[in-house]
């Protein structure tokens, strides 16, 4: 009986996960203790044998036991940095010797208070606060925040494990640095609300009142930066769980309206704008996409997926390039619209392109300045207590944290005395050489991130943190994370598999340069099947009716996905959008769902549909006894929906519709084909390849010689085509041929495989 209830606790802690006892650290541990004393009161009775000292021995040993798994699991996956490409790219501009100094002596401080709390199951925090050694440390914190200088505590921020400061930090320091908000940067920002986010927010008002302050603060297009930021974290801490899982009640109310507001008035700026050519639908792309058979195959794994042709988890030739393309491309069009956008107004902008003086708030780069004159419905800001800010923006009244009730006033100076003027820097490419960090490896307690550290090359866009470059000058990438991944698995507990996804994954990816930035992942629900059961036994309203469990299934899966998609879009009214999915589940159901809704249909530029099954057995509202592939396909095209066999197919028809650029599209064509060549040689001769042959010769090799034929239009010369793609010997033979007479010479194959 004792054994059911251990058990039956444990499960009823795992499913209650937004309960106020996973927002508490005390809550957590007193569970974790009990359940522990549950657990040896159960061993006991089968070790009766023992003496009254080894029961003890027992005892503290589950104890200690369960606080180690507990710290050490924190650490490594709830407490982490915020290490993502912008603040890698504000340590580079704002490094002093004393912003370093600084940065360590707080990381030394977290240390000296968290150090042994798993193995003295906390007893060594409760004497250091009994003598008063954990006050003393915190006073060094706040005086070290307080006294820092804007350049100094933007490097701080970017450089420290912001969530493990928050944690050890008292209210006032936090207030004092909320307080500070004005002169710190967009990416500053977007790490301390990770960190609230990574430390606890739900069911803690006073903690999501600091984030509700932060985001009010930050306006135009710095908020959308802003998003991107939290987006770009690699684990499941997004704005989308901030928004709907972590704000709470008239606080998420709020933020809302505040979103809503400054996107309004973002939309209404560039509406004004007078250039050449056709405006985008929106500021910013984001590309949402399926995982299972869009991304990477399932092999045939259900529920996953259905398309066999590639061995599982293998990633599909010219995806990933096809995304970057599509963000890049994007960029570079529109880009110049954001630097016109920045700090509210174009006249706004033009004073800061002569003002070099460094305010903080607006302009090129700044802080989402005062755009009351362009937008207008602006939110009111009601800040949390203590935290008082005077109508200089660079003086910011707060308290000392020491227990007197002083108030002093911190004058932050106009001008970094570390840094040159923006205008002195002459371009945005970092070599690799400098931003490689001959740090030692990191210790097992917290630990500053290496300065500068970076795996890969590539020319950083600045243009959300520092008024470097030309004015106006479109950026590499789009800033923070533009790609989501709306997937139909469920969410897990503290998101366990998240996190592994994005470790064993995409974390790679990122690494080796193949995305710019980490995805976003927004996931289903477990109540998907239950609902389709009842839906299916009981009937259905929907336009669509279930025939089999299967369908019923993949149907609320569907509107699953569709409900994410509309929340996501909420987060981003200024956004366009691109959907891409596969017809092997529900995803052409919510692709035309999204092309028959009003307010996203005018935002959606294209959606992309895997073909990994037959047109007359896809999920459609379309599909009906008397239509025919043909017919269903029309109807798809008509609402902008293509159905492609391989990405390449999605290419050349993002290519058609100005999504990517001609040398993008001979870009991903390579990519594809190197991808191919990589799959086949690891898997060739063995079950999971044995359809790669004929994916090569009916689904690539088409989609190549049409690429090829645009390419020649376009006047390449054939050196810069693309090789057909092959997996035996003779398959290789016989694209060697093709390859030959597709050019109409004697070009050998091999030139084809010179890759830029």
């Amino acid at each position: 009986m004792l054994f059911l209830v251990v058990v039956g606790s444990l499960v009823l802690f795992v499913v209650s996960e937004k309960t106020p006892l996973h927002f508490s650290r005390t809550a957590r541990r007193a569970f974790w203790y009990l359940l522990s004393c549950a657990l040896f009161l159960w061993l006991v009775r089968w070790m009766q044998s023992l003496e009254t000292l080894g029961h003890l021995w027992i005892m503290i040993t589950a104890v200690v036991a369960a606080s180690v798994v507990e710290d050490e699991y924190r650490k490594k996956t709830g407490l982490t940095p915020m290490d993502i490409e912008a603040t890698r790219a504000l340590r580079m501009r704002c490094r002093s010797p004393v912003g370093q100094g600084h940065s360590e002596r707080i990381m030394d401080i977290v240390n000296a208070i968290t150090r042994g709390k798993g193995y003295t199951a906390g007893t060594k925090q409760l004497v250091s606060r009994v003598s008063g050694a954990t006050k003393k440390w915190q006073r060094g914190l706040h005086r070290i925040l307080q006294v820092a200088s804007k350049d100094e505590l933007n490097f701080i921020i970017c450089s420290v494990n912001v969530a493990a400061v928050l944690e050890v930090a008292n209210d006032k320091t936090i207030k004092m640095l909320v307080g500070r908000c004005d002169i710190l940067e967009t990416v500053s920002r977007a790490a301390i609300v990770d960190g609230l986010q990574k430390i606890g927010l739900r069911h803690r008002w006073q903690r999501q009142e600091w984030a509700r302050d932060i985001i009010l603060r930050t306006t135009g297009v710095q908020l959308t930066y802003f998003k991107a930021y939290i987006d770009d974290g690699g684990d499941y801490h997004s704005m989308y769980k901030l928004m709907y899982n972590d704000l709470q009640w008239e606080i998420r109310e709020q933020v809302e309206k505040h979103i809503r507001v400054q996107a309004e008035g973002l939309m209404r700026q560039m509406r004004a704008l007078e250039i050449q050519g056709p405006k985008p639908p929106g500021i910013v792309l984001k590309i949402l996409s399926d995982v299972d058979d869009t991304v990477f195959s399932s092999g045939g794994s259900f529920p996953a997926g259905v398309d066999v042709r590639y061995p599982r988890k293998s990633y599909y030739p010219g995806v990933l390039a096809l995304y970057s393309a599509m963000d890049r491309h994007f960029a570079r069009k529109f880009g110049h619209l954001l630097s016109m956008l920045d700090g509210g107004s174009l006249a706004t902008l033009r004073n800061e392109a002569l003002n070099e003086g460094d305010s903080g708030v607006g302009g090129v780069g700044g802080v989402g300045g005062d755009i009351s004159g362009d937008i207008s419905g602006e939110t009111d800001v009601s800040l949390a207590a203590g935290v008082a800010i005077s109508s200089n923006s660079n003086e910011v009244n707060v308290d000392t944290g020491d227990g007197t009730n002083r108030t002093p006033t911190i004058q932050v100076p106009k001008q970094s005395r570390h840094m040159p003027p923006a205008s002195s820097m002459p371009s945005l490419r970092i070599p690799v050489s400098s931003l490689t960090s001959l740090a030692p490896p990191p210790s097992p307690e917290y630990f500053m991130l290496g300065d500068l550290r970076t795996p890969r090359e590539g020319a950083y866009s600045l243009a959300a943190m520092n008024k470097v470059g030309a004015l106006g000058a479109a950026p590499a990438h789009q800033e923070g994370s533009n790609l989501v991944l709306l997937s139909a698995r469920p969410e897990s507990y503290k998101g366990l598999t998240e996190s592994e996804s994005y470790r064993k994954y995409f974390e790679p990816l990122v690494i080796r340069g193949d995305l710019d930035t980490s995805p976003t992942m927004l996931l289903g629900s477990l109540d998907s099947g239950p609902k389709a059961l009842i839906k299916l036994f009981f009937g259905s309203s929907d336009q669509f009716k279930s025939k089999t469990a299967t369908d019923a299934l993949y149907q609320q899966l569907a509107t699953k996905k569709l409900s994410r998609f509309k929340e996501y879009a909420a987060l981003y009214p200024e956004a366009t959008f691109v959907y891409v999915g596969d017809n092997g589940q529900g995803d052409v159901l919510c692709a035309e769902a999204l092309a028959n809704n009003r307010d996203i249909r005018s935002r959606l530029m294209a959606c992309f549909i895997h073909k990994v099954a037959s047109a007359m057995s896809t999920l459609s509202i379309f599909r009906k006894h008397e239509s025919s592939s043909e017919d269903i396909q029309l109807l798809w095209r008509e609402k902008g929906i293509h159905l492609k066999k391989t990405h390449l197919g999605m290419a050349r028809t993002a290519y058609e519709l100005n999504l990517i650029g001609i040398d993008d599209l001979r870009k991903i064509a390579h990519s594809a084909v190197g991808e191919f060549s990589r799959i086949a040689a690891r898997y060739e001769g063995r079950h999971p390849g044995r359809h790669l042959e004929k994916v090569a010769k009916q689904d690539l090799n088409p989609d190549i010689f049409l690429i090829n034929s645009t390419l020649k239009a376009k006047g390449f010369h054939s050196r810069s085509l693309v090789p057909l793609v092959a997996v035996d010997s003779f398959s290789r033979d016989e694209a060697t041929f093709q390859n030959r007479s597709s050019d109409g010479g004697p070009t050998e194959s091999g030139d084809y495989m010179m890759m830029d």
